[in-house]
């Protein structure tokens, strides 16, 4: 309280309001110094609760009145989420990232069997290497997916800082946000649309990507069951929605999309460090990947 008084002197620029917070503040200090020597614990602390009672009822009588915040109903609000949500969806598919999403996640789904039945065969060409080819195990299905497990988890989080990035901290720079922001938009429905949207185009991906795993891995290994790999493959999309989410704050919180992917970066080097972590780490999103 005596703090705030003090500080309330620079922001108003009165002299004399500055010397009478400060003979208030020195005040209260000297008789902590006495009570200290003569008062029981509690008579102190019960001392210091009258004195600060002055400070607490100027602070109350000059806060700044703000006008309340006029609520819309509910169901206006998820009315606005779902035209939000509308608009974030033609956005990905105007500037053509649904499209991008959808081609790297399914060459993710393509190659990764093709490389695991392929290397033993690619290193036995190689001359130098042939002699290693007799070293290599007979390729399996599990290879096939821990060879796209390893893809995803590799590039996915990088495609996700990439395409993330620019969701609020572009329209910042443009000055978009405060133009929306000003119409009756919730703040969470300005949000959760693009983080939705992102979801939506991660979703249709990580489906077509694991569809392409079974089959070529059908074609060319034993045959996965189907109900058990696809929930897996599931995980593996909630695990990638884990640095959407980041992306999207560093987004929110930066003014520049350079910011943005700095604070987004960091976000992602912490969640792979915390999930190195012996008994904890586990509990990271790794442990989806696990």
């Amino acid at each position: 309280l005596l703090s705030v008084l003090v500080g309330g002197a620079f922001a108003e620029r009165q002299p004399l309001y500055f010397l009478a917070a400060l003979f208030y503040h020195s005040f209260f200090d000297a008789t902590a110094v006495y009570a200290a020597q003569f008062l029981e614990i509690w008579q102190a602390e019960l001392l210091f609760l009258l004195l600060a009672l002055p400070a607490l009822g100027l602070l109350i009588r000059w806060r700044p009145v703000r006008s309340p915040r006029r609520l819309q109903p509910i169901g206006t609000e998820i009315a606005l989420f779902w035209l939000a949500l509308g608009k974030e969806l033609r956005q990905q598919w105007q500037t053509k990232r649904l499209l991008v999403v959808t081609a790297v996640f399914l060459l993710f789904g393509l190659a990764s069997p093709l490389v695991a039945y392929f290397t033993p065969q690619i290193i036995g060409s190689i001359e130098e290497a042939a002699m290693f080819a007799d070293l290599i195990p007979e390729p399996s299905n599990r290879d096939a997916i821990a060879q796209y497990v390893g893809n995803i988890t590799q590039f996915g989080f990088i495609l996700a800082l990439l395409l993330g990035m620019g969701a609020v901290a572009g329209e910042k720079e443009r000055g978009l946000t405060p133009m929306i922001l000003s119409k009756p938009m919730p703040r969470w429905a300005f949000l959760l649309s693009k983080f939705a949207a992102q979801s939506l185009v991660y979703l249709l991906g990580f489906t077509l990507s694991g569809l392409a795993v079974y089959y070529y891995t059908y074609l060319l290994f034993e045959p996965l069951t189907f109900g058990p790999f696809m929930l897996g493959n599931y995980l593996l999309f909630t695990w990638l929605l884990t640095f959407a989410a980041v992306t999207l704050l560093g987004s929110a919180m930066a003014r520049t999309i350079g910011a943005a992917a700095g604070i987004a970066l960091a976000g992602s080097v912490f969640i792979f460090l915390g999930g190195s972590l012996p008994n904890y780490g586990p509990l990271f999103p790794s442990g989806l990947v696990g």
